[in-house]
Parts: C-alpha cells; sequence; structure tokens
C-alpha cells in the first residue's frame, strides 16, 4: 500500500456487524469501562496525560531527547513538574 502512496482506506456501510457472542461482548464493554474509570493508574493518567509520564519515561532512559539523539533529558532533576505518586 505505502508503494502506491495509499495514506487511507475508508469504509461506509449501513450493515451491522455480526457478533459470536453479543452478551459476553456487552459484559465485557462493561467490565472494561468499570476498570477504566476506577482503576487509579488509569484515572491518573486520564488526569495528567502523557505529562505524567515525562520523567518515568527519562528514568528508565527511553525518553527522546534532542531529536532521538538521546534517551534521557541531560539537566538532572526532573524534567516536568512533580506530580504525586498514584495510589495503587
Amino acid at each position: 500500500m505505502g508503494s502506491k502512496k495509499l495514506k487511507a482506506i475508508a469504509v461506509r456501510g449501513t450493515k451491522s456487524i455480526p457478533v459470536a457472542d453479543a452478551e459476553g461482548l456487552k459484559k465485557l464493554t462493561k467490565s472494561m469501562v468499570t476498570e477504566c474509570l476506577t482503576n487509579k493508574s488509569l484515572v491518573y493518567f486520564s488526569k495528567y496525560g502523557q505529562a505524567g509520564l515525562v520523567d518515568v519515561l527519562n528514568e528508565s532512559g527511553i525518553l527522546p531527547t534532542k531529536n532521538f539523539q538521546n534517551q534521557n533529558h541531560p539537566d538532572d532533576g526532573p524534567v516536568y513538574m512533580p506530580l504525586p505518586e498514584p495510589s495503587l
């Protein structure tokens, strides 16, 4: 697809997609929504977004800096504002 310079495929339709276990899918969906709303790590990420990961990535040595030439920020200390630790 890339060699043909194709950027995207758009699909439109009016028919429904058959699901083998519709009741199981509903239960799974409800379970996932509940997990997303109650998991403290996910709530923390939802509140602070990716900015909450900057220091974690820097400490792990996987923060791309200087156009991906370095894996850590050269300054000592936190790169971003200190955020409260999520209580797991």
